[in-house]
């Protein structure tokens, strides 16, 4: 038994070490499924639960996420945030309020619909492990930002074995804060407008515009 623990702990040490110079194959044929599967849909629904931990303190919110194309709306209940792509809004429903900003252009925000789109990201990645994770058997693949300069030193998703879809996907911040994003039943290809993914000011009486965009 010794024995063969310890043979596991140097395959994991060297797959370690080759996860610092390139992508794990094993990780890319599962994330090239992962990648096509959501490709395939036009539009994706996810209901969501975000949160936030950072040291004994948790804080927590959920919602739904709309994406189609480089487009995408998150439904909270104290806020939405809308980007079609050009623009993105940020409602913040109890201050009667609305914050316009460019997107970042380096896809850096950290949301749940970025989190889908994980495999997009320059990254390195490496298959850790099988295990059953909320009645489901999850393959964890690690991620591993390239840019030094990131907010967060790697990723961790959980993927369906199955289904080849994420359900969870967690985010260890380099001050030591974690985000926590699960995702609930995955809705696909449902007719969704690029209306849907604008803010329309006019429908909120005496709403405060912040317009924080640079030209």
């Amino acid at each position: 038994m010794a024995s063969g623990m310890m043979a596991q702990d140097l395959f994991s040490q060297a797959k370690e070490q080759a996860f610092n110079e390139q992508s794990d194959p094993d990780a890319v044929a599962i994330m090239d499924d992962v990648e096509a599967k959501y490709d395939a849909f036009s539009t994706i629904e996810v209901g969501f639960k975000l949160e936030m931990v950072e040291g004994d303190n948790s804080e927590s919110q959920e919602g739904r996420v709309f994406i189609k194309d480089d487009q995408y709306k998150l439904e909270m209940k104290e806020q939405d945030i809308i980007c079609n792509g050009n623009t993105i809004w940020f409602h913040l429903k109890n201050q009667n309020e609305v914050q316009i900003n460019n997107p970042d252009p380096e896809g850096g925000d950290l949301s749940p619909a970025s989190m889908i789109k994980l495999y997009e990201q320059d990254m390195l990645y490496a298959l850790i492990g099988e295990v059953k994770e909320d009645e489901k058997q999850v393959y964890h693949i690690e991620f591993k930002p390239k840019d030094r300069d990131s907010d967060f030193f790697k990723y961790r998703a959980s993927i369906d074995k199955n289904t080849k879809e994420l359900t969870k996907v967690i985010a260890f911040g380099k001050d030591a804060t974690r985000y926590i994003v699960s995702f609930k039943e995955t809705i696909s290809n449902n007719a969704l407008t690029d209306n849907f993914f604008t803010f329309d000011p006019s429908q909120f009486k005496d709403i405060h515009i912040e317009d924080l965009r640079i030209e």
